[in-house]
């Protein structure tokens, strides 16, 4: 008997800090759809994990689900790498894709503070938020959108609210179930959850980055449920302080997005994607 390779029915492209965590845990509990137990699998970025060959993206993947799904916010990093959009439609042209966003300056602020508390962002909030900078690219959303319509017809790509998801989950998922094409049925109290909401934001420390550099630790970080994650964060860190963004600086960073910020909004009002 011929077994056929299974690949991804839909892939969650970003944006990152967008509740991309939360629509992949959602989804992961739907009874017709396989989400992998490593939510970024990254296959399509050159620099990562695209020369792990087909076959390694392949096996992360079963047939004994209706549907699969992966979610990767790197697949809309244009600015950092290059060519995703084009690599995906090679091997998957017919995939659907979901593109989740937010008010883009309270995601450069959330990418910020996220790099921050683990240790990866030094940089005082002035030095690290300019114009060119990964912030600030990843909140264009129009750029990053464009650049799969280069490959993609436009019904392949939902684009979801992510303020609408956090308050409204049913109306949103009944959305993607139908944009997917199967029924809304998640077990009660799925829905109810709500991921990384810690009582208090912490500070990574210098043993916890050790260990999630270790194999144990990243193999930990894919398996254990975001709960325990956060239990443990809380109990062995210290509350981050977290870096205040001046009114001068907002307003800098409003007036470099705003024009991308526009475009996007007209797109998806004339498409009729999303209810702003």
């Amino acid at each position: 008997m011929e077994v056929t390779t299974k690949y991804p029915d839909f892939i969650i492209i970003g944006a990152m800090k967008c509740g991309t965590t939360s629509l992949y845990h959602y989804l992961s509990h739907h009874p017709d759809i396989f989400m992998p137990k490593e939510k970024e699998l990254d296959y399509f970025v050159e620099e990562i994990n695209f020369s792990k060959g087909e076959e390694w993206y392949a096996s992360q993947f079963t047939q004994q689900y209706k549907l699969n799904g992966e979610a990767s916010p790197n697949y809309t990093k244009a600015h950092l790498f290059k060519g995703v959009p084009q690599k995906i439609h090679q091997l998957l042209p017919d995939v659907k894709l979901i593109y989740l966003f937010r008010d883009p300056v309270e995601r450069v602020y959330s990418h910020y503070i996220h790099n921050y508390s683990i240790g990866r962002e030094t940089r005082p909030l002035t030095k690290a938020l300019t114009a060119d900078s990964n912030y600030l690219k990843t909140s264009k959303y129009f750029f990053q959108v464009q650049e799969y319509l280069k490959y993609f017809d436009r019904s392949q790509l939902l684009i979801i609210n992510a303020e609408e998801l956090r308050t409204n989950k049913e109306k949103v998922l009944q959305k993607v179930c139908a944009f997917l094409g199967v029924e809304f049925d998640f077990e009660e109290g799925i829905l109810s959850q709500d991921l990384h909401k810690s009582k208090t934001k912490t500070k990574r420390s210098a043993f916890n980055t050790w260990v999630l550099n270790t194999s144990v630790g990243k193999f930990l970080k894919n398996t254990i449920p975001e709960g325990w994650k956060l239990y443990y964060r809380e109990k062995t860190e210290k509350p981050l302080k977290k870096p205040v963004m001046s009114t001068e600086l907002e307003r800098k960073i409003e007036k470099n997005l705003r024009e991308d910020y526009s475009n996007f909004k007209k797109f998806i009002t004339d498409q009729s994607t999303v209810s702003e």
